[in-house]
């Protein structure tokens, strides 16, 4: 495909259907359409109502990158446990 003359919409499109065929992210084909993208977000128009975020980076975050679940101390939970009895203790007499 010719990646010169193309439109950004268009653009998308080939870059969704590469991703479609499996192509994978360091195939030729693939890195023309991600620089021609780079190239079509780092352009400067001179009078545009859209809006269109400059590409700075592309960072990806995998599940292991992930921030884990919080874990309680036993400390925390033994003294809410007993608070818990103190107030019952107190309330049933």
């Amino acid at each position: 495909m010719d990646l010169e003359k193309i439109s950004y919409q268009e653009l998308l499109r080939h870059i969704d259907a590469l991703r479609a065929q499996g192509t994978s992210d360091n195939d030729p084909d693939m890195l023309k359409a991600k620089w021609k993208l780079r190239d079509f977000l780092g352009k400067k128009k001179e009078k545009t109502t859209a809006i269109v975020p400059t590409l700075k980076s592309i960072r990806t975050v995998t599940f292991n990158q992930a921030p884990e679940e919080p874990t309680y101390n036993k400390f925390v939970i033994l003294g809410i446990t007993f608070a818990l009895v103190a107030i019952l203790y107190k309330f049933k007499d």
